[in-house]
């Protein structure tokens, strides 16, 4: 089992150095969907090199979006009573390589391993910053398919199916610790 795993995080590892490589080589293309909250708009981080304030949601370019620590939703998945906040574009980068190392060993087990693994740069993310139980910066991140999107409100609302398969996933990372826990793949569509 553990040679199926290794092999997995190479296979993993080589499809994201593609990626990275292909994307390094285009130009950078702007952020400028805009998004809404309370009725006025909402640019993305691209802007001026200014920290976008805590209620804004900001775009990852070819990722997600960060929600912002005003966002409440108990879709989400996080308990109400636990600290949130605003994570950076370095808390995602640092989450994205954790979940690189890591996702291989916490899937060994599941059916649709593979597929996940392979399809991980498809899949669209929603980024959640909270203090776990512990006192730790975590990140609650939504993944789902690109494609089952209808609408652009996956940038503003936390994105909750019922079923859709490993179309659909969540896992939290603690940024303090380095590791990745909670992976929940949703069930059969």
């Amino acid at each position: 089992m553990r040679a199926y795993a290794l092999s997995l995080l190479i296979a993993l590892a080589a499809a994201i150095a593609a990626c990275v490589d292909r994307v390094d080589r285009q130009p950078p293309v702007p952020l400028r969907d805009e998004m809404t909250q309370g009725g006025r708009p909402m640019s993305s981080v691209e802007d001026a090199g200014q920290a976008p304030s805590a209620d804004q949601n900001r775009l990852v370019e070819g990722r997600g979006v960060i929600f912002s620590a005003s966002y409440a939703s108990e879709q989400a998945g996080i308990e109400p009573e636990l600290a949130r906040f605003t994570p950076t574009e370095d808390d995602v980068q640092t989450a994205e390589d954790l979940i690189a190392a890591q996702l291989p060993r916490l899937l060994e087990t599941h059916p649709d391993a593979q597929r996940i693994i392979s399809a991980l740069p498809q899949y669209r993310r929603q980024y959640f910053g909270v203090m776990n139980r512990k006192g730790h910066r975590s990140l609650r991140i939504h993944f789902f398919h690109r494609g089952e999107e209808h609408d652009d409100s996956w940038k503003r609302e936390v994105v909750s199916v019922r079923g859709g398969g490993h179309r659909y996933f969540e896992l939290s990372v603690d940024l303090d610790e380095k590791r990745c826990r909670g992976l929940h793949v949703h069930g059969p569509r």
